[in-house]
């Protein structure tokens, strides 16, 4: 575990050249433009947010389904190298960030960061408690954390405690009906837009980790949330 006082403030695009040399020009700047978009709602999170640092968001060139293809997948919490250094951050894959919802892509965002903040707890806690010398690895033990909801629920921070509040109210649940409707239409038309050129696929659940970074504010704040206790997500 180390802490960092510069925020790794990062919303990339992680593409495999033979993959972006497929696509179209106008898939390319569309991309472009979301990327860009993703980045200004990042930053937008943290102003509103208890601490500054928001963890990185990195995009891939890659469509996310369910392992039976009963729906999209939208994004997941995993660490991401950034410079060297690893955090834990936000996946998305390229479908979630053309979605034609900026208040729906920032609620997809603040769920999986409500992932990382959990994380980045155990982190702190375990260094605290004299359980790591600085390196700590973590791991997660769901079989599938795509269809486990209690897993889901349990590796969560209380919004209410880390995010404006806006942002909490709006808070996006499991199988939430903002993505049904219009946006669900305008999210298979993307995919099967996409599919022509980008691969299909289900990531894997599972992570392992270690030498964490964990920013100096997100730190801070850890511990008072301890110091006064913990809320679980409500």
């Amino acid at each position: 575990m180390e802490i960092q006082d510069d925020n790794a403030n990062r919303v990339f695009f992680a593409k495999k050249n033979s993959r972006w040399a497929r696509l179209p020009r106008r898939h390319k700047e569309e991309l472009k433009r979301a990327v860009a978009n993703a980045e200004r709602i990042r930053a937008q999170i943290g102003a509103d947010a208890a601490v500054s640092s928001m963890p990185p968001v990195q995009i891939v060139d890659e469509i996310w389904v369910h392992p039976d293809w009963s729906g999209a997948i939208d994004g997941r919490t995993t660490p991401i190298v950034v410079n060297g250094s690893t955090y834990f951050g936000a996946q998305l894959p390229a479908p979630t960030i053309l979605l034609p919802d900026d208040e729906l892509i920032r609620a997809v965002l603040v769920h999986e960061f409500t992932h990382c903040f959990f994380h980045m707890t155990q982190v702190i806690d375990a260094v605290d408690a004299g359980m790591s010398d600085g390196v700590l690895t973590l791991g997660s033990d769901c079989k599938d954390v795509f269809s486990d909801r209690d897993h889901e629920d349990a590796a969560m921070v209380n919004p209410n405690d880390w995010f404006g509040r806006s942002d909490a109210k709006s808070f996006l649940t499991w199988h939430d009906t903002r993505f049904q409707g219009p946006i669900e239409e305008a999210q298979i038309k993307i995919i099967l837009t996409l599919k022509k050129y980008l691969p299909v696929i289900t990531p894997n659940p599972k992570f392992e980790a270690s030498s964490i970074v964990v920013m100096q504010d997100v730190a801070d704040h850890i511990r008072m949330l301890r110091n006064r206790g913990y809320h679980t997500k409500s």
